[in-house]
């Protein structure tokens, strides 16, 4: 009985911990009240939009026209809105391509 504990202990463990990485990959970066996220700037009426997965950021900050089109990390304060998830743009960066 003693072992059969232990094996369900054991197995229950590495159940957890497969899907552990699956479920904090899933979201955005949380540091210390600023949300990193990454995806492709674009414009959509007058508003700066970041396509981050299935999420959409209405991005708003300055300096944003420079990375239109193109894939970026961005950083910065979460709110929500009549709009949907609004991210204060504190810093933004393309993303780095890992292909040669």
């Amino acid at each position: 009985m003693k072992k059969l504990i232990i094996l369900a202990m054991v197995v229950s463990f590495m159940i957890m911990s497969l899907g552990a990485p699956a479920v904090f990959a899933a979201g955005p970066k949380t540091t210390a009240g600023a949300t990193t996220v990454q995806g492709t700037l674009s414009k959509v009426d007058s508003d700066y939009v970041i396509k981050s997965g299935k999420t959409t950021y209405t991005a708003v900050g300055t300096g944003l026209d420079a990375y239109l089109g193109k894939k970026v990390i961005a950083s910065g304060k979460v709110t929500k809105s009549d709009k949907g998830k609004v991210l204060q743009v504190e810093k933004i960066d393309e993303a780095v391509s890992k292909k040669k």
